[in-house]
């Protein structure tokens, strides 16, 4: 017995000879429409799911590069920074060393000798100190400001790498095929068949 026979007789009709193969190819042909839509949408949300991840991969890849790229600069410019600065102190080493000697040479040359020689030397010192440390705050200070450069360039990635996960791709729904094929069961056993 086929469905739209079934549905006939449980509604009280009948369906026969003609009636029922004409209802039946009615049935058969609704049904085959309403598979064939599902299928369809089955493939077209498959193909979209996988154009989506293709999509998402590449994007996530062409963040991890960006953030690699920023990340290298970034430490460069830390390197680069701390050999200026350790440059600079050397720099200045070498200054300090310099003036001490001339002025004990100055010193010595003019018959001056003692304390107030010492303190002008140890003033060479003083300002050599000073400027160390305020060279290493400077430099402490563009290390932090390199260190938040790269907590922005994680973030950023982070914030690329969400923006590539796409979106729920909705399926086709199996139920309401079936229940789409019901109802043309009921269409075709309502049209073809006759009360009792």
């Amino acid at each position: 017995m086929c469905l739209p026979q079934a549905i006939a007789t449980a509604a009280g009709m009948k369906l026969s000879g003609a009636a029922l193969a004409m209802a039946n190819a009615q049935f058969a042909m609704s049904a085959l429409t309403i598979g064939a839509q599902f299928l369809g949408q089955q493939k077209q949300a498959d193909a979209l799911y996988e154009h989506q991840e293709r999509q998402g991969e590449r994007q996530r890849q062409i963040a991890a590069d960006a953030a690699r790229h920023q990340y290298m600069g970034l430490l460069k410019r830390q390197s680069q920074a701390k050999e200026a600065a350790a440059q600079d102190v050397q720099s200045a080493l070498s200054k300090t060393m310099q003036a001490n000697a001339a002025g004990r040479v100055a010193a010595a040359a003019g018959g001056v000798s003692g304390a107030s020689v010492d303190e002008g030397v140890s003033e060479f010192g003083r300002q050599f100190e000073q400027y160390t440390a305020n060279r290493m705050t400077n430099l402490s200070w563009e290390e932090d400001q390199i260190l938040a450069s790269m907590a922005g360039v994680e973030a950023q990635q982070a914030g690329r790498f969400e923006a590539s996960i796409g979106n729920p791709i909705a399926q086709p729904n199996v139920f309401g095929a079936l229940t789409q094929m019901g109802a043309s069961a009921f269409d075709a056993a309502g049209f073809w068949g006759t009360q009792f």
